[in-house]
């Protein structure tokens, strides 16, 4: 499915990227460290250049503002990928040594219907209840 030039497809993008410009720039601070606390969350430092940026345009310079904006959704998508990398590299670590146990909860088909009827019913049955499962087992030990 590839892009649609005003279609249904373009709107879930922009949509995204307006909902992501307004969940980080909750916690924007000019001054930030990026080395700790809520400020390393994924998409704030990747996002940073877009805050900065994005006010010193005007309308006519909007495709401007939109490239910062795609460049930074990219940042984001790249680092986020490295964290999966990196995290599933501690998970097989573990694995290796056989220092955990590991239960495995897959939210995939809830997240890929998350816009069709039952949403709730749906993540209750494919991942609320095995979450419970798993913590009653694991507190009776």
């Amino acid at each position: 499915m590839g892009r649609q030039l005003g279609g249904s497809t373009e709107l879930k993008v922009v949509i995204r990227h307006v909902w992501l410009v307004d969940e980080v720039k909750g916690i924007f601070f000019p001054v930030a460290d990026y080395d700790k606390g809520i400020q390393r969350s994924i998409g704030v430092p990747g996002i940073d250049k877009y805050f900065r940026e994005e006010n010193k345009f005007d309308a006519y310079e909007e495709s401007t503002k939109k490239m910062l904006l795609e460049s930074a959704v990219e940042e984001i998508k790249v680092n986020t990928c490295n964290l999966v990398h990196l995290q599933l590299e501690k998970i097989q670590r573990f694995l290796d040594v056989k220092m955990l146990s590991l239960n495995r909860i897959d939210a995939t088909n809830v997240l890929k219907e998350h816009e069709k009827e039952g949403d709730d019913d749906k993540w209750k049955h494919d991942v609320l209840k095995p979450f419970l499962d798993i913590m009653e087992e694991f507190l009776k030990k």
